[in-house]
């Protein structure tokens, strides 16, 4: 997390919230499925709008999911820095 703001991680479609988060704060999610999740920053975004992401879940070979992230807004990636 860049700065002492507080940011959240927060779905686009409302399916998890991870409250007020400060520097150093982890936050996780885990998916159940293949598909394409978008996230935000509560005080600093919107569904793809300024800090937001996307979390890319792929079916392996064994139909496990794995998942890629991408982020906007001066995050860096990784755990919120976004869900993996």
């Amino acid at each position: 997390m860049l700065g002492n703001d507080p940011h959240t991680v927060t779905a686009d479609d409302s399916s998890f919230d991870s409250g007020e988060m400060r520097s150093g704060d982890r936050f996780a999610v885990t998916y159940d499925a293949a598909g394409t999740f978008g996230y935000y920053c509560a005080y600093h975004g919107a569904p793809g709008v300024a800090m937001f992401g996307t979390v890319i879940v792929e079916a392996d070979g064994d139909d496990a999911p794995s998942a890629s992230t991408s982020s906007r807004g001066g995050e860096r990636g990784g755990p919120l820095n976004g869900p993996r």
